[in-house]
Order: C-alpha cells, then sequence, then structure tokens
C-alpha cells in the first residue's frame, strides 16, 4: 500500500494552473509517538535529532559514524532499520523481526526458520536494552491494560474497551497507532480553519500524510502554517 501510495502521488494534480501541490508527511513519527507515551527518553533525543533511524541502527549494529553518515553509508540497513524498530515496538513476533531480506543479503549461509527466530530474539534483546525505559513503561501499560482496567487509551484520552482475547501486542501498539491519528486528527481540525483564509485546502490524508492543495503564490505561506501546526 504505501508503493502505491508513492507512486499515485504524482497523478494528484492542482484543479487550475493557478494552484499547486503541497505534501507533508510525519517523519520517523511511529518513534516519537512511543517515546513520547511510554517516556523514553533516549529514544526522545533520538527522535528530536532528526535521525532515529539512524541512531537506532549505529546502537543496534555498533557502527562508529555519525547519524548523517550512517544514512548515506548504510542506506539498506537503515530502512532495515526502520522496519525492524516499528516491529518491535508493535509486538510483532522475533521470526518477523529477523525474517528480511536485509538479513538474507548480508548472511553467507542459508538461514532456517529457526536461525531467523534467533536473529529476531538477539535483536530485540539489544533494542529493549538501549531503550529500557520503553520496555519497562510498555509493559506496565499492557499489564494494566488488563484486569480490572480492562480497556486501552490514547493521548487524547481515547478509550477502546477490550475483553481476555486482546492479545498484549494489541494493547502495546494500540496507543501509538490510535496516539498518531489524535495528532493528525488535531493537526486536521486546526488547518481546516486556517487554510480558507490562503485559498488553500486538505484534499487528501493517508497515514500519517497531508496533501494540500493552494495558491502558488501562497505556497510559502501555507508551507509554513502547515508545518507549524503539524508539528504543535
Amino acid at each position: 500500500v504505501n508503493v502505491l501510495y508513492r507512486i499515485a502521488r504524482p497523478i494528484i494534480i492542482a484543479c487550475n494552473p493557478d494552484l499547486c501541490i503541497l505534501s507533508f508527511d510525519y517523519k520517523a513519527n511511529e518513534m516519537g509517538v512511543a517515546a513520547a507515551f511510554f517516556k523514553d527518553t533516549k529514544l526522545l533525543s533520538f527522535f528530536n535529532s532528526g535521525f532515529a533511524y539512524e541512531s537506532i541502527g549505529i546502537g543496534l549494529f555498533n557502527k562508529k559514524i555519525s547519524p548523517s553518515g550512517f544514512k548515506k553509508k548504510y542506506p539498506e540497513l537503515r530502512n532495515f532499520v526502520k522496519q525492524l524498530a516499528i516491529n518491535i515496538i508493535y509486538g510483532s513476533g522475533t521470526s518477523s523481526i529477523g525474517l528480511n531480506g536485509y538479513v538474507e543479503k548480508v548472511s553467507k549461509n542459508t538461514l532456517t526458520f529457526q536461525d531467523y527466530q534467533k536473529i529476531g530474539v538477539k535483536i530485540k534483546k539489544k533494542f529493549f536494552e538501549i531503550f529500557s525505559e520503553l520496555q519497562t513503561n510498555l509493559n506496565e501499560y499492557v499489564e494494566k491494560s488488563q484486569y480490572p482496567q480492562n480497556y486501552v487509551y490514547s493521548i487524547s484520552g481515547f478509550k477502546r474497551h477490550t475483553t481476555s482475547g486482546y492479545k498484549p501486542s494489541q494493547r502495546g501498539n494500540f496507543p501509538i497507532q490510535a496516539s498518531a491519528a489524535d495528532i493528525l486528527d488535531i493537526a486536521i481540525i486546526k488547518l481546516s480553519e486556517k487554510l480558507p483564509e490562503f485559498g488553500a485546502r486538505i484534499i487528501l490524508s493517508q497515514y500519517d500524510a497531508l496533501i494540500v492543495e493552494c495558491p502558488i503564490e501562497q505556497r510559502v505561506e501555507v508551507a509554513a502554517i502547515v508545518t507549524e501546526e503539524m508539528t504543535q
């Protein structure tokens, strides 16, 4: 779906020559929300640096390089780190974490399913050694969301009542996904009030992205307003 979305973006065009299309999305949104919600100071500092996945990769794979250098030198590894970090905070199994094209590519031997599981276990352990506050607070949240509380919640206070069949991974990833949606919804509400002043409007939202149509002459001002509201 993400691939289709990136391919489809160019087909979204302004309705007349005096208008243009602006695209905005959050960078490493899942990491920022997880860091803030579960109060992990190290992950939050990585997110605020603008190099969340690069910094995570340096820690996981012991690379002696700057975050910007990591992104340039190890682009495939950076993409792998993004995938595994999201899988970990969403509670994916260890096989899903280890089962990745990058792992297979760098390995000189044929890997079995058990090998992938072992790789996933090691990576997950190292990840939570780096982000110990995340693990502690995430586990505490999941435990409290069960009996007698029986609900999960987001940063806005939105609650979803749960049953005994609600998996720990579902309990853990709900606040991240729901809070990310809260943040975007709040930005949409504010922008829906401000953008018409500039002849601009939101024409599409998908995942953590907004597509805005605005007059070409107002694009700089509109970009500044959207950026401000999406990052407050």
